[in-house]
Formats: structure tokens, C-alpha cells, sequence
């Protein structure tokens, strides 16, 4: 092709076909998302199962008597303002291990309802790895419901925005239950909240509570009386009952709860747990862990309890010393600066300023891509959120997390408070975030508590110094776009899966007949197709198996210079075209994420493959098969030296990734091939045989093998280059997450 004055034209067509790619997939129209957002219809009559996906509820809906609403994981439900879903009969949310169904307000600011469970039914309700969040009251059980039995277990209830009952178990309906419903709360994590968790009735002869293995801790009342029903974590109702079972509250963790109350001159915390009140006589709440009292002071404080209202006598043959193992992780303790601190006035060491923080768990922890270290302080009528670059060291097999920061605190910032979120357990489970100094940040802005009572209402600003990671949802989420990010889209709720990926693209080719080894020549491009299986085991990691269809080509007369690096010279007149068929094994590695909504992800990539190629030169408009010819003599004098038919190579590349939901991503990636071969192209080193020796070892081609060896009559060596041949490939990828 010759060159004009503009002789690079048709390369710069191609290089703007390439960055318009990339533009595509970096900035995607969020619109796409949110034509794969369904919305849930307000009235369902039949039995209905939502495919995982992204749900958006606008408005109350009513799953009526007979149907039966079954969510499963890779769901994620969107609960617009004071929305309720009403379930009459069967309830079944079924998430499994690391593969949360995700239940959350569509607007922190203007939160949802939750479930709400009515009327007289022989159904059932299950609920297990579900994650409620945000929102004001997730599950609430009319009264005079009844159910065959009622399972809660596995779940997450954190950060629901509600100063009052977020989960409550109303009276059953006595008169039409003709047998125990037993109801399993069992299992679950409970932090972080502002509401609580209320049982009108904990047993009676048609009814029995299980309230086991549960982790109740970090949650705060602002306002209200000690161990009320609205500032206690857990408030239970136990009268008595003639042949009922007593129920059992065994083997939690309930701790580090507390209730503000604000005095003349200063706010006091007062630290809360269980309360039971009722007639009934006695409970037995022995194999608990209530925090780092004593089993003296713990009794103190029940019989505080029993001062104030009519309560049963609470009794204990053991409590726990340290929280158990086998309930979802959480941090029973932690050091400022080396030293314990307590959870009544751990500020002691604000004056000397603080270098490290030391977090103890119950089980083994790690870091989500979401950890951090938030600095709240409070300025010019504003509560400012500063993100702190830290260093993360797990020790004691995961047990202790230590915490050193690596940013210093201005003076100016020195009135606020420290909370750390983002690590999970070993069964990813979230754990629960932890404040530092935020009862003495409330003391000295007592006026500022007095004002707002939540924090959260505070105009709340993020500090232009934020590092690499993400502001606590908490207090950032607003209202999401019309693509509704799932949950938490930075991914910490992870999990392994399959996937499948469909590429198409353009191939490269690197070899002898090229104009250089670097150099992309759009003339030589050829269409690339190919399928990808692959399994992400890690949050970052994948191994995938990819099969490729790839055509290359090369051509002599495509070039004006001679004498180039690759090559005797282009006057040689040679032409090849090479059909790719490889198989490969390949492990990718994510580097980044650009963004925290629909993430940019830019990964690499590395393997191995093996291929079969078939290099074949045109002569008259026909194409011939030039390995069988032995086009630099390999089949003289009856020998056959040709060179295999199979290859094998070390593909390397990279790929952007944009997230477009939980289920479909779209990527640009590129893929170079390291071969072991130099006769992708049929041009090695290898000199040209006579005409009469190759017109012989191929008479049913006669000289038309000689045209496909040296159409222009040359001597010596075919190419001066020894280098092995190469060839990429370059293009988008549709990409299904198979969960």
C-alpha cells in the first residue's frame, strides 16, 4: 500500500477505532444497568422466585395468601422510601455461604420498611445469609400471626436507621394455633443499629424461642431509659405459661451495647445488654459472653432490671469469659498505642496522639478491598470525613489485627472520633465496626449531640485528602443512580463463582513477512473469536481455560522498504495466511479498581497454551497448503523435515474491565503469544531450494511450488531472522457471572 502525504492514514483510522473502545467501556451509560434492573410488581398472587439480579421496590407490595415469595442468591433487593413488602404465607430467602441475598434502602437518607409478616398461615418463614441494611424495620411479625415454624439464621442486620424496634416478634395468634411454632433465631450478627430487637412473648404453650450462637453487639441508643424497650439490644417479654417450654437464650454474644442519656453539663453511656422482662419466675442465661464484666456485675446490672419493672429472676451457672468461636466474628478488645483500653473511656491516649490500633476478634479475620480507617471531626458546623492511609498486619493466625497509621492529624482535626470497618471473618462474614474516642467526641460537642441525637443527621462532608479506599456506606450513600448499584459494589461480599466470556476482536501478527516486530499494520488485520470458561476463586484471582479461532496474515508487497529487521527484504513477493485454532490455561490477577459505583478494573494475565496453525500462501487467487510443500526444502530428496503442525506458547496481556451488575461485565483486553515456533508464516532461516529438486519432491504441483517459495527468484536464505514468531489479539468481551 503506498503512502501519501498523509501515508499513515488507514494506522490512524485503526488507532481511533482503538481508543473509542476503550472510551466505550471506561465511561459506559449507566442506562445499561438499569435496563437489567426489575422492578417488583405490587401485588403477587402466585408463587413467585426472583432470578438473581437486581430488584427495585417502588411501592408496597402484598404477597398473598397460597404464594409463596422464594429469593435466592445473587439477588439484591432495593426498598424505595417506607416501603414494606407484606407476606401472608410463605417467606423463604435462601443465600448461601459467602453468597449473601442483599436487602437495602434505595436512599439511606429516606429508608425502607423491610418484610412484614401477617395473618393466620400453615406456611413457613426461612430466611438464611440474608444482609439487611439500611433500612428501618427489616422483619416484623404482625400481631396474631402464625406460621408453621419460623427459621432466622445466618443473617446480617447492620446499620438500620431506625431510634426504635427494627425486628420484632409480635403475639401469635393463640386461638387458631394448635400446635409449638417453633422459631429459630439462631446464628445471625445484630450490630451497629439504633433500633432493637423486640419479642412480645418469648414462650407460651403454642410458642418457643431458640435464640442461639447470634453475635448482638456495637448497637447505640441516644436518648432514652436504661434498658428500655427501645434502648436494649435484645428485649424480651417471658411470662409464664403451664406446660410450656422455657426458651433458650444460650451461647451468644451480647456486648459492648450501650445508651446515651445527656445530663446537665456532660452525656453518659451506660452499657446495655439483654433485657427480659414478665411474670414468668426465672431464666436461666447461663453460657453467654456479656462483655469484659464480671459474672457479679453482670448480675448487678440484671437486677438493676428488676428495681424498675416486674421482671423473671435471671440466674447463671457460668457466663463466658471470652465470646465463643463458633458465632460470627466481632472484636471483644482493643489497644490504642499498645495499651487496653476500655470501652467506657479508652481516650487516654489522644494527648500523646495516636500511632497504632490493636483489634481482637473471636475468629480468624482478614481485610476486605474496603477496609479503613475513618477519622470523624467535627468543624464549622460540619462533621468532616477523613479517610487515613494505614498498614494492615494480621497476627495470632488472624485473631489480631494490627493497625498502624500512616497519616499524622492536624490540630485543627484533633476533635472527632476514630471507626474501622471493612474486615470480614473466615466465613465472610462482615465485622462489625468499631468506634474509638466517639463518647468522648460526644461529651465535648454535648450541644451538637443535644441538637441532632443522630449523628448521621449532621451535615456530613468528605475531606478533599481521601486515600485509595472507601468511605463507610454509612454515612455516604445517597441515592443511587438509576443503575442501582448493588450493595456495597466494592465487592465485599465475595463470591466464587463461575463465568463465562464471549470475545471478539482483531488478531496482530509478529513474524518475517511483518514491517517490524512492534509495529500494528491494519492491513493484516483478521478477525479473532473466542470462549472462555473460568473460575474466580479469590476476589482478586481467577483461572480461566480460553479456546481461540484466530486468522493472521502477512504479505511482501504491503511494504515500499527493504532491508528491514525481520526479513531479507520485502521484494522477496511472499504471502502467507495462517489459521489458529489454541486451546489455554490462564491465570488473571486484578491490580485495581478505578471508581467504588460500577468499577473500571484493570487486570493482567499469564499462561500457557497450545495451538495448531496451518500457514497458507495464495498463487492465482488459490490457496495452497505450504508445509506439505517444504517451501524452504524440508521434503527433498524424499525426507520429510517439515515443521509440526502443533505449537505451544505463553500468552500474556491485560484487560479493562467495567462492571456493569453482580451478573455481566464488559472488558477490553490484550493478548500477546510468546511462540516457540518461527514458521508461524512459513519464512525462517532456511535457504531457497533449486527449482528442479522442489518441482520434484511435489509433481502434482510442478512449478506452482516453486512460485509459493520464490516468486521472485531469489538466492541464499528466505529470512535473516531467526526470531521466533508471535501473534496477539485485541478486542471486547461480553463477560456472565454464572452464581
Amino acid at each position: 500500500m503506498r503512502k501519501g502525504p498523509h501515508g499513515n492514514l488507514s494506522e490512524r483510522k485503526y488507532l481511533i477505532l482503538l481508543c473509542s473502545c476503550l472510551f466505550l467501556i471506561l465511561f459506559f451509560s449507566e442506562s445499561a444497568i438499569g435496563q437489567i434492573t426489575r422492578e417488583l410488581q405490587p401485588l403477587i398472587e402466585n408463587n413467585t422466585t426472583l432470578l438473581p439480579g437486581n430488584y427495585l421496590v417502588k411501592k408496597n407490595v402484598y404477597v398473598k395468601k397460597g404464594a409463596t415469595l422464594t429469593i435466592r442468591q445473587g439477588t439484591d433487593l432495593f426498598l424505595g422510601p417506607d416501603v414494606t413488602i407484606i407476606v401472608a404465607d410463605n417467606l423463604i430467602i435462601e443465600g448461601k455461604e459467602k453468597q449473601f441475598v442483599n436487602i437495602t434502602s434505595l436512599d439511606s437518607n429516606n429508608p425502607g420498611n423491610g418484610f412484614q409478616i401477617r395473618d393466620v398461615s400453615k406456611g413457613v418463614v426461612r430466611v438464611s445469609f440474608a444482609k439487611f441494611k439500611l433500612l428501618k424495620r427489616p422483619l416484623v411479625f404482625n400481631k396474631n400471626w402464625l406460621r408453621e415454624s419460623v427459621t432466622i439464621q445466618n443473617s446480617l442486620f447492620k446499620d438500620l436507621k431506625n431510634q426504635e424496634v427494627s425486628v420484632e416478634f409480635q403475639d401469635l395468634d393463640q386461638i387458631q394455633a394448635i400446635k409449638e411454632v417453633p422459631v429459630k433465631f439462631k446464628g445471625n450478627t445484630f450490630a451497629n443499629n439504633s433500633g432493637s430487637i423486640l419479642i412480645t412473648n418469648i414462650s407460651s404453650n403454642y410458642l418457643h424461642f431458640e435464640i442461639t450462637n447470634n453475635v448482638i453487639t456495637r448497637n447505640e441508643y441516644t436518648g432514652r431509659e436504661s434498658n428500655g424497650i427501645f434502648s436494649s439490644p435484645l428485649f424480651v417479654n417471658y411470662h409464664e405459661s403451664n406446660g410450656a417450654r422455657p426458651p433458650v437464650i444460650r451461647n451468644n454474644s451480647i456486648c459492648f451495647n450501650y445508651s446515651s442519656m445527656v445530663f446537665t453539663d456532660t452525656v453518659e453511656f451506660f452499657p446495655v445488654n439483654n433485657t427480659v422482662a414478665g411474670s414468668a419466675e426465672s431464666l436461666d442465661l447461663s453460657g453467654n459472653y456479656f462483655g469484659d464484666k464480671t459474672a457479679d456485675e453482670i448480675a448487678r446490672q440484671f437486677d438493676q432490671i428488676s428495681t424498675e419493672r416486674k421482671t423473671p429472676f435471671v440466674y447463671f451457672n457460668d457466663i463466658l469469659s471470652k465470646p465463643p468461636t463458633n458465632v460470627n466474628g466481632h472484636i471483644f478488645k482493643m489497644l490504642v498505642n499498645g495499651r487496653a483500653i476500655t470501652e467506657d473511656n479508652p481516650n487516654k491516649q489522644w494527648e500523646e496522639g495516636i500511632k497504632d490500633f490493636t483489634l481482637i476478634g473471636n475468629k480468624p479475620m482478614k481485610p476486605g478491598s474496603s477496609a479503613q480507617v475513618v477519622y470523624h471531626f467535627y468543624r464549622s458546623d460540619t462533621l468532616f470525613i477523613k479517610q487515613l492511609n494505614h498498614h494492615i498486619e494480621l497476627r495470632d493466625s488472624g485473631k489480631t489485627v494490627f493497625i498502624e497509621l500512616e497519616d499524622r492529624l492536624q490540630k485543627k482535626e484533633n476533635n472527632g472520633y476514630f471507626v474501622i470497618d471493612g474486615l470480614y471473618d473466615d466465613g465472610l462474614f462482615e465485622i462489625p465496626a468499631v468506634s474509638i474516642g466517639k463518647k468522648m467526641f460526644l461529651n465535648q460537642n454535648r450541644e451538637l449531640f443535644l441538637k441532632f441525637k443522630d449523628l448521621d443527621q449532621i451535615p456530613h462532608r468528605t475531606t478533599s485528602e481521601d486515600v485509595n479506599k472507601t468511605v463507610s456506606d454509612r454515612h455516604q450513600m445517597q441515592v443511587l443512580p438509576k443503575g442501582l448499584n448493588p450493595i456495597d459494589s466494592s465487592n465485599t461480599d465475595f463470591r466464587p463463582h463461575w463465568e463465562i466470556e464471549f470475545f471478539s476482536g482483531s488478531s496482530i501478527y509478529y513474524g518475517d513477512l511483518a514491517k517490524s516486530k512492534l509495529r500494528i499494520y491494519p492491513a493484516n488485520a483478521r478477525p479473532a473469536i473466542g470462549f472462555r470458561e473460568s473460575f474466580r476463586l479469590h476476589e482478586n484471582w481467577k483461572v480461566e481455560l480460553r479456546q481461540d479461532y484466530v486468522v493472521i496474515v502477512g504479505n511482501d508487497n504491503t511494504a515500499t522498504k527493504v532491508g528491514r529487521a525481520r526479513g531479507t527484504g520485502y521484494d522477496r513477493n511472499l504471502n502467507f495466511k495462517t489459521t489458529l485454532v489454541d486451546f489455554g490455561a490462564m491465570l488473571e490477577y486484578d491490580l485495581y479498581r478505578i471508581g467504588k459505583s460500577n468499577p473500571v478494573i484493570v487486570s493482567v494475565l499469564g499462561g500457557g497454551n497450545i495451538f495448531f496453525f496451518k500457514p497458507m500462501a495464495q498463487y492465482k487467487g488459490i490457496y495452497y497448503d505450504l508445509r506439505s510443500i517444504g517451501t524452504e526444502g524440508q521434503t527433498l530428496n524424499g525426507q520429510d523435515h517439515r515443521y509440526a503442525k502443533y505449537a505451544w506458547g505463553l500468552p500474556v496481556g491485560f484487560k479493562v474491565r467495567r462492571e456493569l451488575s453482580d451478573k455481566l461485565d464488559i472488558c477490553f483486553s490484550y493478548t500477546y503469544n510468546k511462540l516457540f515456533t518461527d514458521y508461524l508464516d512459513d519464512v525462517s532461516t532456511g535457504f531457497y531450494p533449486s527449482e528442479e529438486a522442489l518441482t520434484s519432491a511435489n509433481p502434482d504441483l510442478g512449478d506452482i511450488a516453486v512460485k509459493l517459495s520464490n516468486p521472485n527468484n531469489k538466492e541464499g536464505q528466505r529470512s535473516q531472522s531467526a526470531n521466533y514468531d508471535g501473534y496477539a489479539y485485541f478486542g471486547l468481551s461480553v463477560v456472565f457471572k454464572l452464581y
